[in-house]
């Protein structure tokens, strides 16, 4: 079965080439779809050259492109893959969870940082553990009945969009698969990684998760950065604790942006 795939991008222009050519390679494609975020790049230009259809999030933000996408697909199920995440040969044998009908979403693990040994070593201890890892967009295959069945997907989202949605599926009775069988590299540097976290926070807190949650894991952080110092890197033993302030931080500032509107609303 072909699939149309959906990739939403923001000033891509130096990750999405080698991103769409493994998208053609490995992936059977229906319609290849650009929702752009006003990139001031090359972005669109090198997306134009691999036949994408483009479309613009209007400045809006990744909830309200990935709501739209819901609007333009055509395939019963369609592909997310963020135009800085390198998928791997076998990602379409994703497809295979949707012999379940109540499988709404499937997605590999994303795994940061490939040529960073710090978040190289965090990755490989988080892949090789057991614990349950969260749901991500950035390399999925959605059904998009189920989704839209559940009210698709929060334009109001300036990121954690994937996580808000896991929980309306799984109220609902629907799954989201995480296959941990389905590695895909996402490049990125510690600087960038701590700024991408903070960005989470914001999102997170516009989601309505509670601050107890970022506060407990703050909390917990240096305790959590030893025994992944001891297992994996010894540089984690500070980077970690500084990835959960980062994420509380984004989180804090989200809540004075929401105080900042909320004071300039009219009654």
């Amino acid at each position: 079965m072909k699939v149309d795939v959906v990739v939403c991008a923001k000033n891509n222009a130096e990750t999405i080439r080698p991103v769409l050519e493994r998208v053609l390679r490995y992936v059977p494609v229906n319609r290849l779809i650009l929702i752009d975020g006003e990139s001031g790049d090359e972005t669109v230009k090198i997306a134009e050259g691999f036949g994408a259809e483009i479309y613009s999030d209007g400045g809006k933000g990744l909830g309200y492109a990935r709501n739209t996408a819901l609007s333009l697909v055509e395939t019963p199920i369609f592909a997310f893959i963020d135009a800085d995440t390198l998928i791997p040969k076998n990602w379409f044998s994703l497809i295979r969870h949707f012999k379940d009908p109540k499988v709404a979403v499937a997605s590999g693990y994303t795994f940061f940082g490939r040529n960073n040994p710090v978040l190289k070593a965090l990755s490989e201890y988080q892949l090789r553990s057991d614990r349950s890892e969260p749901p991500s967009f950035s390399n999925a295959l959605v059904r998009a009945k189920q989704v839209l069945d559940v009210g698709g997907i929060r334009v109001d989202l300036p990121s954690c969009e994937d996580n808000e949605l896991y929980e309306r599926l799984s109220k609902n009775g629907f799954r989201w698969v995480v296959d941990k069988r389905i590695v895909a590299h996402h490049p990125r540097s510690l600087s960038e990684h701590l700024s991408h976290v903070r960005w989470w926070g914001r999102g997170s807190r516009a989601a309505g998760k509670p601050v107890s949650f970022h506060a407990w894991h703050l909390i917990k952080s240096p305790a959590s950065g030893l025994k992944l110092a001891l297992k994996a890197n010894p540089a984690l033993l500070l980077y970690y604790p500084m990835l959960r302030l980062s994420m509380y931080l984004g989180y804090v500032e989200e809540a004075k942006m929401e105080k900042k509107r909320e004071c300039r609303r009219p009654w």
